[in-house]
Parts: structure tokens; C-alpha cells; sequence
């Protein structure tokens, strides 16, 4: 009989990683739980506790993983360790103290937990009528970081949406009640998956209540945007589009002047940004990995070049002064350049979503719908704050939807490099890896399909779930 972990790591407890455990550990700490719940004061720290540990999640292993696995990244090879190996894709199930077993460990983590507030929340609804608001935005942020992280576990371990023409081929395990002891543990089919993500989105679209628009918290916007991520990975063109004009009409672009404090200043929610995790007072594996003294990753020629010779905001992310010293060759969406009070704000606060994202979503939505023009402005948009001028002094060199493809498909990468999304956008279109001669790996060129694109399920969950089905080597 499997046992199904379904402890709530509560605020305190959620700075410990150890404090959860896998999808098939022991049972323990259920009578806690549900008197930590009779409460109406645990609630918002329950919450808290989620987002803090979603933080981590991104941090220390998932953006990580799924840049060192694409094409836009160098490691370096004195300090890299273990990474070198997610680089050159060996990585194998027993991986299990380093991306293969933290991504699942720990997403699964933050699902339990979430799953836990979805349970009790509701229920203190009657005990206290006063704090419907509050109960209703807590309970929607939970479905909201559910889908998130139902998703990202997805794109680990199970090949894009589109990897079968009905996406019957296997995702992850579909978490989303209170586990029991008796619960068979199994990979639902993506699309399953996919329809979980989309039913969690839009209960918790529905049930926000006057709650805040700050980026640091789970907002109907937020849901919006996910959604429309969502759709664009299902190759939905018409909800991707829909969804993300929706964020695109309430939510503007940062200015150009302000491009760059929005990733180097890790307290900045202004502008563009959606959602963003606060990593204040964590430590930050992404920022040891740019320090700008001993960096472990540097950009690779590849998403240089696409920027060079350009008047482009972008291109200006690559380097920094400090101390008299021109630093070059730098990632500098992870570095803190802002001039902050101690160490301890030096932290970095992952951007899950921005307005950015909107337009490429749409430009590639409309692209597909055959609306070539309106695709193109979208691009022009971003060009023109990127160069600072205006759309209508943009052109663009296209004759046709295959090359105007190529072109949004340019503009993404120049656009939202290093931020965890280039190997997914890889593999869902179909691609192949290919990285250029400045790559540190001994793995140049993947060919589209590749059971390599996915990680394996840690050995652990394999060896105490015989309903797990492992990936292909």
C-alpha cells in the first residue's frame, strides 16, 4: 500500500526544503493540519509560506535547469559542479540531490500545501463571515500557484503538448485533493493535465475578491496571463490571443528607462510585471550563478549576436560597472546592480510573468490565425521601446507567415532569454537544439524529438510507486 505524504509545511516550516517530502512518503502530521486551520489568522501566513517556497522552487533549480539545458547559456567549466552534467544531458533518476529530484521533490511540495488551503480554507467561511474576502483570495491564490506549479512539473518531465497529435502521451501525476492512504499515484495524460491547469485558472479567476493588484501575489491578472501561457503552449491560437490582449489592455509595458531596474532591482513592481516571487532574506542559487566577479554562466554568442550592432535596451544587460571595472559577458537579469542598504538585499526575486510575454504570445497567436499585420505590430512594439522610438518608425522584412514566424520567434529570444522559458519554447515548436561553438558542452545538437528533453522521475518515487511510469532513456 503506497502512503501518501500530506503534512502542511506551514510558514516557519517552509524554510526548510527537508520539511516535505515526495509524493510517496509517509503519512504524517494530519490531526496538526487541521487544527492549524481552525484559524482564521493561519490562513494569510499559510499562504505566505507557499509563495516563499515557490520562490525557492524557481531559485534554486527550475529557471536554472531549463536554461542550462537550452541554448543561451555557457557554464563555466572551473565552478559549474554538477550542472555540468544537466549541460551535456546526463543527468539520470538518481540525480536525486540536484535538478531531477528537487524540481519534483519540491513541486509536489508546494502542490500538497496549496492542496491543504483548497481543503480547509472554505470551511472557516461559516465560523467567519466577516473574512469572506479574505478567505476567497486566499483560497483562489492556492488553485492560481497549483496551476503554475502543475505546469512547470509538466514541462520537466513530460514532453511538450503537442509531442502527440491528441497529447495522450504521459505528463505527471494530477494532485489536487488532500492525499489519502489508499491513493493510486499515477502520470495522467498531458492533456489531462493541461485541462487540471486551465479548471484551476479559472476557479481562481473566479473567486478573487477585492484583493490587491500588487505583482508580488496571485491577481486575476495573473490567471489571465498564465492562461493565455498555457494556450500558446497547447497551440490554442485563439484563447492565447484572447487571453493575453485581456492582460495587454490593463496592464501597460515598462519604459525603456526602467527596462533594467525591473530585473536588477529586486524590490521594483512597477511597469510591466504581473507576478513576481519575493526572495527577500533567501538565498539565491540564480544570483550566485551571475555574480559578476565569478560568474558561472555567461551569455552565449548565439543570443549575443541577435543583439549586437543594435541601439537595443536589451543589449545593455550584458555588462555592468562596479568599482571602477567594466564587467562584460555577464547575465545580468540575476544580478542586483541597484545600490542596496546590506548583503541581505541582495537578493533576487524571480519575474514569472510580465506584459512582454503578452505581446510575443499574441504576435505568435496571430501569426498562426493568418493576421500577419497585426502580429508584426505587436513585434514593432516591443521593438520600439527596446530601441527607444515609436512603432510606426519600426519595419519589418517579411514576405510572407514563415518568415514573419522566424521573426517572432527572434524576438522572443531577444526579449525573454535567460528567464526559464527557451527550452520549452524549443521543444514545443518542434525544434532542435542546436548550440554554437561558444557552448562549454560536449552536446552541440539534439534532433527534435528527444526523450533527453524531459527529465527522468527520481529514482525514489519509481522505487516506492510501482505505478509510476519511468521516462525513456
Amino acid at each position: 500500500m503506497k502512503k501518501i505524504h500530506i503534512s502542511f509545511c506551514m510558514a516557519v516550516m517552509m524554510l526548510a526544503a527537508t520539511s516535505c517530502d515526495f509524493l510517496t512518503t509517509e503519512n504524517i502530521g494530519k490531526s496538526t493540519t487541521k487544527t492549524f486551520f481552525s484559524d482564521i489568522t493561519s490562513l494569510e501566513p499559510a499562504m505566505n509560506g507557499v509563495y516563499h517556497y515557490t520562490n525557492s522552487f524557481y531559485n534554486a533549480y527550475f529557471i536554472p535547469y531549463s536554461e542550462i539545458a537550452a541554448d543561451e547559456w555557457i557554464l563555466s567549466t572551473a565552478n559549474a559542479g554538477i550542472w555540468m552534467d544537466y549541460q551535456d544531458y546526463i543527468s539520470t533518476s538518481d540525480y536525486e540531490t540536484s535538478a531531477v529530484g528537487y524540481i519534483w521533490k519540491n513541486g509536489y511540495s508546494i502542490i500538497n500545501n496549496t492542496n491543504e488551503i483548497i481543503h480547509y480554507a472554505p470551511k472557516l467561511k461559516d465560523q467567519y463571515p466577516g473574512h469572506a474576502d479574505l478567505i476567497d483570495n486566499v483560497t483562489a491564490s492556492a488553485y492560481f500557484i497549483r496551476a503554475l506549479i502543475h505546469h512547470d512539473l509538466c514541462l520537466a518531465y513530460g514532453q511538450n503538448y503537442t509531442f502527440t497529435p491528441d497529447a495522450s502521451h504521459p505528463g505527471i501525476a494530477i494532485r489536487n485533493t488532500v492525499p489519502g492512504l489508499n491513493d493510486i499515484v499515477k502520470r495522467s495524460p498531458v492533456k489531462d493535465v493541461y485541462s487540471q491547469i486551465i479548471s484551476d485558472l479559472k476557479t481562481a479567476e473566479r473567486l478573487f475578491s477585492n484583493c490587491s493588484n500588487t505583482a508580488e501575489y496571485a491577481t486575476p491578472l495573473a490567471c489571465k496571463a498564465l492562461l493565455a501561457r498555457i494556450y500558446l503552449y497547447m497551440n490554442d491560437w485563439e484563447n492565447a490571443a484572447a487571453y493575453a490582449s485581456e492582460v495587454i489592455e490593463e496592464k501597460p509595458l515598462a519604459s525603456r528607462d526602467n527596462y533594467a531596474r525591473m530585473f536588477c532591482e529586486p524590490k521594483y513592481l512597477d511597469g510591466e510585471i504581473i507576478f513576481r516571487l519575493n526572495g527577500f532574506g533567501q538565498s539565491s542559487n540564480l544570483y550566485s550563478m551571475a555574480y559578476f566577479e565569478s560568474p558561472k554562466i555567461r551569455p552565449a554568442e548565439k543570443i549575443r549576436s541577435l543583439l549586437s550592432g543594435q541601439d537595443d535596451i536589451r543589449s545593455s544587460m550584458f555588462s555592468m560597472s562596479a568599482g571602477g571595472k567594466v564587467y562584460d559577458g555577464l547575465v545580468l537579469k540575476y544580478c542586483v546592480t541597484a545600490d542596496v542598504a546590506s548583503d541581505e538585499e541582495r537578493y533576487i526575486s524571480p519575474i514569472v510573468l510580465r506584459n512582454s510575454e503578452m505581446y510575443l504570445i499574441r504576435a505568435e497567436a496571430r501569426c498562426n490565425l493568418g493576421k500577419l499585420a497585426e502580429a508584426a505590430d505587436d513585434i514593432k512594439v516591443l521593438e520600439a521601446r527596446a530601441c527607444g522610438t515609436v512603432k510606426e518608425d519600426i519595419a519589418l522584412d517579411y514576405s510572407g507567415k514563415d518568415e514573419l514566424y522566424a521573426i517572432i520567434n527572434e524576438e522572443r529570444q531577444k526579449e525573454l532569454c535567460f528567464e526559464g522559458m527557451r527550452l520549452f519554447d524549443i521543444t514545443r515548436r518542434h525544434e532542435d537544439l542546436v548550440r554554437d561553438a561558444s557552448s562549454t558542452s560536449s552536446v552541440k545538437t539534439i534532433a527534435y524529438p528527444d526523450p533527453r528533453f524531459v527529465l527522468q522521475i527520481p529514482y525514489i518515487e519509481i522505487d516506492v510507486n510501482g505505478d509510476m511510469v519511468q521516462n525513456p532513456l
